[in-house]
């Protein structure tokens, strides 16, 4: 499972530039232990972002 969110938190590191603030080791933790509301907060942000960004175009 740890393994899992590592991975997981490594990839959301290359597709938002924006989680590298957080660091790998901390998104995975909280996936780890908060695993839903972590993807919820992420899906929510990811959302944001590309609704502000195509908003912007």
């Amino acid at each position: 499972m740890i393994i899992t969110a590592l991975v997981v938190a490594t990839l959301l590191c290359f597709v938002m530039p924006a989680t590298r603030g957080f660091g790998v080791i901390g998104i995975a933790i909280l996936l780890y232990f908060f695993p839903l509301t972590t993807m919820t907060l992420l899906v929510v942000g990811a959302v944001f972002v590309y609704f502000i960004y195509f908003y912007n175009k």
